[in-house]
């Protein structure tokens, strides 16, 4: 690869159109793009053609090799393009004289009405990674030579030019006004690349024109008009040329003048002709009839190198480009032919399909991970990265059914096993999971028979109407229910004729409740407030303030539903329950649920208030606490107390909603453990209040108590 030159020590041509100044080359030329990657096609003769005009303008018109800047393929990015471009803005002074040569793609943007210059790292279609024309002229509009001659080989170059006639006639005096000219290989169309190892039908007129020409002063005007007329008659082109606009042109004309030592010129063309041709009768003629016994070396040289790249050629044709073997002895045979870089391609896919073919029956990260480091920007590489995504996520997933069955097995219960066969119903401890939780569900009904059993034998033993509630509340459907049932019915009879003479004048006595309301400052609602036997104001309605979902469960609980700690519901998650019974709060939630200056009422404060009223069941004890039958009709809704209880149902911890209608259950703040919390249960089917304790998990109504109440503050 051609490297940069450094720019310093220039020496003064001894025949530059500006009689003091020196001569500048930059050119850029770039096969090398990237192909399918970026969607770029390469190109073939773009550095052939810059290296082929460097040779002529150092040969015939004094061009110094310390003049000449190349940036090739690799080099030729967006950013060098632009440093040797403000190099050159640096260095040249107004005496020199500059021509910028460009060969690669060009690329039109017609929204914009833009050409644009393809660098090395330009990306398909995407313009701004490109050089545009306006930033070309920019540093042409910079550069403060005595002239610039802007050159470009690339589809829609005749984009640089404004729509302006470019006839122009030269003289002698024009070589002494500053110039600003260009000449691009088409207007705004496509142009070609040429043959395969051949000049491009624009460069080979140039070349053509600057080596074949006798006259000591060729200007710039001369060649144009002879590219133009001999690309478009030879291609399906047409170039076009003259000055720029607005760039510092002055109207003159860069001039190409030829060495004065040149000597012989017919023959020295004559030479030159035979180094450039492909015609083996020409370079044996030249051979035969030329009297300079260096060019005749040279030549024989040619003839001897085309010879093997005829060879050569013919051999390839005929090749069979998918054998390995065959490729490797032809760039063993042919070490410099110009199928060199396409033989060693063909070779590196042969040998990555190879790698690849070995690599499907994988399930290894490593060995994928192995060929994307061998091969960056292979054929394969987007594969090979999607196969070790894939691999990778199939590893973590197989990890964490692992660790989800080692979690089941550790905690042993049919909840857990169960959690595992949802979210693996196919997994690799589905068998072992089915007959954990036959066996675990199994021991389960028989201990739930002999806790049944039990419980019968203790309600026999108590005989007393709780007892016999709670059997029928546990076993609905159990072994015993109609034996339950007749007894029940047996001791209520007793105790209503009971209830009857037992009433007395403080419970009888009829007190008209006091109401008032508080308006909640966090959501603007207003509920109804009562002033009550217990000395205390309590809301006459169910608490209505949404308390959001706070969900830290792990992340096993969440996925078999189990308990979120925090949160409020609408009953059946139905807005319209929510106007009448308010929300369902767990127990965390219900704690921070009342407004400043109100609190959820504790243990002692619901048993003072069903005392006041009548007395409560207490579930723990299976004892009558006086009587919930009376507490239950004064505090209900329509009862005289004016607390007005409604039946809110409840919301159990796997998200389902049960008894609305029939049961309404209200928090109270003390705890029975680190799992249960006291609450107030008013049953409707036998109308009574009853102290419970619940799983704080499960969604239960709220009543607020004002805080340090005091009648005499009324």
């Amino acid at each position: 690869m051609a490297k940069t030159k450094d720019i310093s020590g220039f020496e003064e041509s001894q025949k530059a159109s500006s009689p003091k100044g020196k001569n500048y080359l930059l050119a850029i030329a770039i096969d090398a793009y990237d192909g399918e990657p970026k969607g770029i096609p390469r190109l073939f003769n773009c550095v052939k053609d810059a290296k082929d005009l460097i040779e002529v303008l150092k040969q015939r018109f004094g061009f110094q090799k310390a003049q000449v800047m190349t940036i090739f393929d690799e080099e030729a990015t967006l950013g060098n393009i632009n440093r040797k471009l403000d190099k050159l803005t640096n260095q040249v002074t107004s005496e020199d004289n500059v021509i910028v040569y460009f060969s690669g793609h060009g690329y039109y943007r017609e929204t914009q009405k833009e050409g644009y210059l393809i660098p090395v790292d330009g990306k398909s279609k995407d313009y701004w990674s490109y050089l545009s024309n306006a930033n070309l002229l920019t540093h042409i509009r910079a550069i403060k030579s005595f002239h610039t001659f802007l050159i470009i080989d690339s589809c829609f170059s005749g984009s640089l030019f404004a729509t302006k006639s470019t006839d122009y006639a030269y003289s002698d005096r024009a070589a002494t006004f500053p110039s600003r000219w260009g000449l691009a290989a088409g207007r705004i169309e496509k142009v070609s690349d040429g043959f395969h190892g051949e000049n491009s039908p624009f460069a080979k007129s140039i070349i053509t024109f600057l080596k074949n020409t006798n006259q000591q002063k060729n200007p710039v005007s001369e060649l144009v008009q002879y590219v133009k007329k001999t690309t478009a008659r030879n291609s399906d082109q047409t170039p076009i040329g003259g000055s720029l606009f607005k760039v510092g042109d002055m109207d003159g004309e860069f001039v190409f003048h030829l060495k004065n030592d040149f000597e012989d010129e017919s023959e020295k063309r004559a030479f030159e002709d035979a180094l450039a041709s492909t015609d083996e009768e020409k370079l044996i003629y030249f051979i035969e009839t030329s009297t300079n016994k260096s060019y005749k070396k040279q030549v024989s040289k040619r003839l001897q190198k085309l010879e093997i790249e005829i060879e050569a050629r013919e051999r390839w044709e005929v090749l069979n480009k998918k054998s390995y073997a065959a490729l490797s002895d032809f760039l063993l045979d042919y070490p410099q032919t110009i199928y060199k870089k396409e033989a060693k391609e063909l070779l590196r896919k042969i040998k990555e399909d190879k790698v690849w073919k070995k690599l499907l029956s994988s399930k290894k990260q490593s060995a994928f991970q192995g060929y994307l480091d061998e091969y960056p920007r292979g054929q394969y590489a987007q594969i090979a990265k999607e196969k070790i995504k894939s691999l990778e996520l199939k590893r973590e997933e197989e990890e964490k059914e692992q660790s989800i069955w080692d979690d089941a097995r550790r905690r042993d219960v049919a909840s857990a096993y169960e959690g595992y066969l949802q979210l693996y119903p196919s997994g690799k401890y589905v068998r072992r999971a089915k007959e954990a939780v036959e066996k675990i569900k199994s021991l389960e009904l028989k201990r739930e028979e002999e806790k049944e059993q039990s419980i019968w034998d203790d309600v026999r033993s108590r005989d007393v109407a709780s007892a016999y509630e709670r059997y029928l509340r546990l076993y609905p459907s159990g072994k015993y229910v109609s034996k339950a049932k007749e007894a029940e019915a047996k001791i209520n009879n007793l105790r209503k004729d009971k209830e009857k003479r037992k009433k007395t004048d403080a419970r009888s006595k009829i007190i008209v409740p006091k109401f008032s309301s508080f308006t909640d400052p966090r959501d603007s609602q207003e509920y109804k407030t009562v002033e009550l036997k217990d000395g205390k104001m309590w809301m006459a309605e169910n608490l209505n303030f949404d308390v959001p979902i706070k969900d830290d469960r792990n992340w096993f609980a969440k996925q078999i539903n189990f308990g979120v700690y925090d949160g409020s519901w609408f009953c059946d998650d139905d807005k319209k329950n929510g106007k009448k019974y308010g929300r369902l709060y767990t127990w965390d939630a219900a704690l921070k649920a009342c407004p400043d200056g109100w609190h959820l009422p504790s243990d002692e404060e619901w048993k003072n208030l069903a005392a006041a009223y009548g007395g409560y069941h207490d579930w723990e004890s299976s004892k009558d606490n006086g009587d919930p039958k009376l507490s239950y009709k004064a505090l209900m809704s329509g009862g005289n107390s004016g607390f007005s209880a409604l039946l809110g149902g409840s919301r159990y911890t796997d998200g389902s909603y049960y008894s609305l209608g029939r049961y309404g259950l209200y928090w109270s703040s003390s705890e029975k453990s680190s799992d249960n919390a006291w609450n107030y249960y008013f049953y409707e089917p036998i109308s009574k209040l009853y102290r419970f304790n619940s799983y704080k998990e499960v969604g239960l109504s709220c009543r607020c108590v004002k805080d340090s109440f005091d009648y005499l503050s009324i």
